[in-house]
């Protein structure tokens, strides 16, 4: 949630599409996947799935995907010969915290300079919960989709293409 008062709609549909679109540049990144986002007047919601560790790719697909990442940066470089280096920025991508700190950063830069403020965005710490069944994940997923629905923002989600309903509906795929 933004900080500021608590019935304060700042963020308007050029901020919400830049929050989405800030989501599909880090999920070409991260090696989490991302089931459902929202974008709400306020804050937003994202359902993601994080892979073990085991399920890491090969030190070369690691290091191909950061290096893609960070072209234009020789320090960030990574060879797949580097096991160690190559280890430590895949579990980078498969952190959550990393995402989402990464993810609010780079947003708060944005929603800064957009609206000529200076200072902290985020009213707190993001919150998590691990969904272990599959009918949890279902639950969530519903929720974070029918939020606008739930705030009158649309009458069905596939309408409100701040969300990945709305934005599979009006593509014909899923945005992640």
């Amino acid at each position: 949630r933004l900080a500021g008062p608590e019935d304060s709609y700042p963020l308007d549909d050029v901020d919400k599409e830049r929050g989405m679109r800030l989501l599909r540049r880090l999920s070409g990144y991260y090696l989490l996947e991302i089931v459902s986002a929202c974008w709400m007047g306020n804050h937003f919601h994202i359902v993601l799935y994080a892979p073990p560790e085991e399920e890491l790719p090969s030190f070369r697909e690691i290091a191909a995907r950061h290096n893609a990442f960070y072209p234009d940066d020789p320090l960030r470089q990574i060879h797949p010969a580097d096991a160690e280096a190559c280890l430590r920025v895949g579990r980078n991508m498969i952190d959550i915290s990393r995402f989402m700190k990464d993810y609010q950063q780079r947003y708060a830069r944005y929603y800064n300079r957009a609206h000529n403020r200076r200072g902290h965005v985020w009213g707190d710490r993001f919150k998590s919960v691990i969904l272990d069944r599959r009918d949890a994940l279902w639950s969530a997923v519903k929720y974070v989709e029918l939020n606008p629905v739930r705030a009158g923002l649309a009458s069905d989600p596939a309408d409100y293409r701040h969300c990945c309903w709305g934005w599979k509906s009006g593509s014909g795929r899923h945005p992640f």
